[in-house]
């Protein structure tokens, strides 16, 4: 019985060990951010306003937002462009609103939906890859670029999502641009 045990420990701590060789440093997919200046278009967006108290839902609620919008933007044969998060608050009670890009502004809307404009500008951007639970490394990286070249903010922060993560499988691989509106 002891030589059972022994080999069955043995085995254990071998497979544990080769488990850990493959997950090395070298081979654990990292997120990435890359910090850009950017001049900003005008945008118009279909939003949803919601209030938390705090983020734990926080993707829960903004891709139940997307899917009512979306459904809207089906319904009224309205052209989606791309989705997006506004962060009105950052300290709880936490608002936000969802939002999608439209090019036409409907002429009813659903209840709880209206149309957020964003005037054309100057803006940081963080180029965020990786998945959306380490977002907060793009906001640490940004914050940190802030305090080394000062520039006054001049609205709100907003997420663009750039891909799909119901296309996009690996959560490695979802790329998020997070903006900071400036003066100029």
């Amino acid at each position: 019985m002891l030589i059972c045990c022994t080999w069955l420990q043995t085995n254990v701590i071998t497979s544990v060990r080769t488990s850990v060789n493959f997950l090395s440093a070298d081979t654990i997919p990292k997120p990435s951010v890359v910090i850009e200046e950017v001049d900003v278009d005008s945008i118009q967006c279909l939003v949803i306003r919601d209030t938390l108290s705090s983020l734990s839902d926080l993707t829960y609620r903004i891709g139940k937002h997307f899917y009512r919008m979306y459904d809207f933007l089906a319904d009224n044969k309205m052209k989606p462009g791309r989705s997006m998060t506004f962060y009105v608050t950052d300290k709880p009670p936490f608002i936000f609103e969802a939002g999608i890009e439209i090019f036409k502004i409907p002429v009813q809307f659903d209840e709880g939906m209206h149309v957020r404009k964003l005037p054309a500008g100057h803006a940081i951007v963080a180029h965020y890859t990786g998945p959306y639970e380490t977002i907060n490394i793009a906001y640490e990286t940004l914050f940190s670029w802030q305090r080394q070249h000062p520039k006054e903010k001049a609205g709100l922060m907003f997420e663009v999502y750039v891909n799909d993560p119901v296309v996009i499988k690996n959560p490695y691989q979802l790329k998020t641009d997070v903006f900071v509106m400036l003066f100029h």
